[in-house]
């Protein structure tokens, strides 16, 4: 659980020339753990008994950017990610993730996400149908459900000192049903919400309705 799973050193020229052009050299350093039935009910520490199995992994970046036309401007930028998922069973699983960037007071990110995906034996959807056909039956259907939660928050500024700070925030719920009708094709419908906060600036609230099918070869 502690020694590394991966360990990587390794140096980049980065040249861009899209809106301002920038050259710069990159010192990239990356540790990543990996960890299996920690907490779980077959776990070292059986402590979360509800699970059968756990997952943990975790990534650690460190970049020094160095401008080749001006090697004073040196710029440090630490990256981390966690990640967990809870297994009751295959088709029952909890996921979670934690991502960080951070360069300086003014410039971060953060993102934090939730999602968890089980099968049902029941829809309304498909008793509505029922209702109307009474020969109907939707047993031998593999139905899965799915709900995400996402948190996102940044904060940027540009390096020149007459920018704006510009302060970000978001949240986002979203639920997906989905229907295996053959071993090949199964189709899924959903619907998320999403409201997004810019400080001082503007707030917006959006609703989305999906369809859609998809098919195995």
């Amino acid at each position: 659980m502690f020694v590394p799973a991966i360990a990587t050193l390794s140096f980049a020229r980065d040249i861009s020339t899209a809106e301002n052009i920038a050259d710069t050299y990159q010192l990239k350093g990356t540790v990543g753990y990996t960890s299996i039935n920690i907490f779980s009910a077959n776990g070292s520490f059986p402590v979360l008994k509800w699970c059968s199995s756990d997952e943990y992994n975790f990534s650690f970046q460190s970049t020094l950017k160095i401008p080749r036309n001006d090697p004073e401007n040196i710029k440090q930028l630490y990256s981390a990610y966690l990640q967990a998922n809870f297994y009751r069973t295959q088709e029952d699983v909890l996921r979670t993730a934690l991502q960080f960037s951070f360069q300086d007071t003014a410039n971060w990110n953060g993102k934090a996400t939730l999602l968890y995906k089980r099968q049902t034996h029941f829809t309304p959807v498909l008793e509505i149908v029922k209702l109307f056909n009474r020969n109907f039956d939707y047993s031998n259907v593999n139905i899965s459900r799915t709900n995400s939660l996402n948190f996102c928050i940044s904060s940027s500024q540009a390096s020149s000192t007459n920018s704006k700070r510009k302060e970000y925030q978001s949240i986002e719920l979203s639920h997906l049903i989905e229907f295996q009708i053959l071993k090949q094709f199964s189709i899924n419908a959903s619907i998320s919400g999403i409201f997004t906060h810019t400080k001082d600036e503007v707030c917006s609230i959006s609703c989305t309705l999906g369809l859609g099918g998809k098919l195995q070869f």
